[in-house]
């Protein structure tokens, strides 16, 4: 029995690239259109012709011989480098654990 890869973790040797982007408004931020005559809400792929607001980067990597670009979105500019800086690394996912805050 061939075993599945667990969904939402990409293992980090398989990265191949990690660097800001840019989705559709052309800077390094994507302005939040969900309030106010923007375009209405919805999500990155289009559902509601609109884009969610945060900083954007992305994560390029290779499984099982195909190419996939992974795109994310930092509060801060802050946490947007340090994902970056941390997953050039190599760091393993048990090392994010500062990166996701508990909600109060």
């Amino acid at each position: 029995m061939q075993r599945r890869k667990e969904r939402g973790r990409i293992a980090v040797e398989s990265v191949h690239v990690v660097e800001t982007a840019s989705l559709g408004n052309g800077g390094g931020a994507v302005s939040d259109v969900a309030g106010g005559g923007g375009g209405g809400g919805g999500d990155a792929a289009g559902g509601g012709g609109g884009i969610p607001s945060g900083l954007p980067f992305q994560v390029g990597y290779r499984e099982a011989g195909q190419e996939y670009t992974l795109y994310l979105l930092a509060a801060r500019e802050q946490d947007r480098t340090e994902w970056i800086r941390a997953i050039r690394a190599g760091k393993s996912p048990s090392s994010f654990t500062s990166f996701f805050p508990s909600r109060n």
